[in-house]
């Protein structure tokens, strides 16, 4: 993190817990996914709640065992305890509004979620859509698989079309910069003009982040997200980082399915925050 233009350091923000919901079917990939949870948020004080949806009107032991042996691993592993479980029979057209309702109520900062994705296709699961398009919260889409290590190379998209989109970065931009990662800064662009705008929004993020960061443009393209996730395959990053728009993310209306990324994980940023807030330091408590 630089200091200001005036040489001053900037100030630390207030501190405060952020509460992350992981939700899980209790499948193969479900101890990846609270793992994969705990490293990215690790640094800053967290609050865990853990949702396990199922089918059966009562939780049969060897899937009790299956939540008790997680939680022991989490707390083996990284220390830390699992504030709240719930368990869940849930029909799966209604996880979307029992996710909505848990968050109407704690108010979660994030809500983490995985993504059966098939093997070079785009297409989340239709439960993942469904949470995706619904839940009014910051979302953390994890694929399977996953490397359970901090992301080293992550693309933002950085468009400036509306003041509100930068809004949704402010806390993210806050949080990464504390981090030696390198930042891709994706923009959409038209025309000259165009391209001479978002330089502007360049020049802003240089004077908030150090030297570990590019720029790429995607020229004269539909501005959506299949373009935005085939222009990052190219850069080889770990992570994306998406403000939501629902104008961006109108894609395949009709169909159930959403696009993602098979390979990385990808943060749908849906909470405002006053761009200037990005200046104050979220100091790593952990």
């Amino acid at each position: 993190m630089k200091k200001n233009d005036n040489g001053i350091k900037m100030p630390l923000a207030t501190q405060r817990i952020r509460k992350i919901l992981i939700a899980v079917d209790l499948e193969k990939n479900s101890e990846n996914l609270i793992m994969y949870s705990i490293v990215v948020t690790k640094s800053i004080l967290c609050e865990y709640t853990l949702l396990h949806y199922h089918r059966e009107k009562i939780l049969d032991s060897k899937n009790v065992e299956k939540v008790n042996l997680l939680l022991q691993k989490v707390k083996n592993v990284y220390n830390v305890d699992v504030k709240s479980v719930f368990g869940q029979e849930i029909a799966t057209e209604q996880i979307s509004a029992k996710i909505t309702e848990l968050h109407s109520i704690e108010h979660f900062d994030t809500i983490v979620i995985g993504t059966s994705n098939t093997p070079n296709s785009w297409k989340m699961g239709s439960v993942s859509t469904q949470i995706l398009r619904k839940v009014p919260a910051n979302i953390l889409v994890v694929p399977p698989y996953i490397s359970l290590a901090f992301p080293q190379n992550i693309s933002i998209l950085a468009d400036t079309q509306q003041k509100a989109d930068i809004e949704k970065l402010t806390a993210f931009n806050r949080y990464i910069s504390q981090f030696s990662v390198f930042i891709n800064f994706v923009f959409f662009v038209d025309s000259k003009e165009d391209l001479e705008e978002k330089q502007k929004a360049m020049r802003q993020y240089q004077t908030f982040f150090e030297a570990n960061f590019t720029f790429n443009f995607i020229l004269q393209a539909v501005r959506n997200l299949p373009n935005f996730l085939t222009k990052i395959e190219e850069t080889l990053c770990e992570s994306a980082v998406i403000a939501w728009n629902e104008d961006f993310m109108n894609v395949e209306q009709n169909s159930t399915n959403f696009p993602c990324s098979p390979q990385i994980s990808i943060f749908y940023s849906k909470s405002s925050e006053p761009a200037e807030n990005a200046f104050r330091l979220e100091t790593p408590l952990r």
